[in-house]
């Protein structure tokens, strides 16, 4: 009965860690394919993402000098737009200086 039971224990313990782990690697994949982390000096920078529900994504990302919008979704990726860096940066700026609808 003891052999049991301490058999029981090392499996239900055995179970704890093999859940833990499996919660962890999809919480942290889940993390970095959503941009969580920085991707500098690999080529490739998030300059900003946006959520649309649904698990679609909308993201601005700068890859060799060439800013690129693109969505995400269950389909995959797909390019939306191309921008050069300095239109980026105008609809950046022109962007922060309106007043957006909440605030009139």
């Amino acid at each position: 009965m003891r052999d049991s039971l301490y058999y029981l224990l090392q499996a239900l313990g055995s179970l704890v860690v093999v859940v833990a782990l499996i919660y962890a690697v999809y919480f942290g994949l889940r993390r970095l394919s959503h941009g969580g982390l920085p991707h500098r000096g690999q080529g490739i920078q998030v300059l900003e993402s946006q959520h649309l529900g649904g698990g679609r994504w909308v993201y601005v990302i700068e890859v060799a000098g060439r800013v690129l919008v693109v969505g995400a979704g269950s389909e995959g990726l797909r390019t939306l737009a191309e921008l050069s860096r300095d239109e980026y940066q105008e609809q950046s700026s022109s962007s922060e200086e309106q007043p957006s609808r909440a605030d009139s």
